[in-house]
């Protein structure tokens, strides 16, 4: 997930937590000093904050969450979810990165 994801994931309440960075699970971390390949020792933009699994996003999406596809002509994952209560549509959202993809679905089922 790149930095903008990120941001915009903790900008729209992801709930944070304290966290051991496991390199092999996470792929963006705001919440402790790590950035990109865990290179930069400085908060970006002055931001901690955000370290997530691709578990922890389709967990946090709870019963809301309907699956995760990966397309492999349009080589993007689909996380779809529930059906938006305003436009009565499932919410569906792509990504080449399957964090990314969750990430934006949790953004979408919770935005107000």
């Amino acid at each position: 997930m790149n930095y903008e994801t990120a941001k915009k994931l903790k900008d729209a309440g992801f709930p944070q937590k304290e966290h051991t960075l496991d390199d092999s699970t996470a792929s963006y971390c705001l919440r402790c000093s790590y950035m990109e390949a865990y290179t930069q020792t400085q908060p970006h933009n002055g931001v901690h904050g955000l370290c997530v699994t691709l578990l922890e996003l389709i967990t946090a999406c709870g019963e809301d969450f309907r699956w995760l596809k990966y397309n492999r002509h349009a080589k993007t994952f689909l996380a779809q979810g529930r059906p938006h209560p305003t436009i009565n549509k499932d919410i569906k959202c792509t990504d080449p990165d399957p964090e990314t993809a969750v990430a934006l679905l949790w953004i979408a089922l919770n935005t107000k």
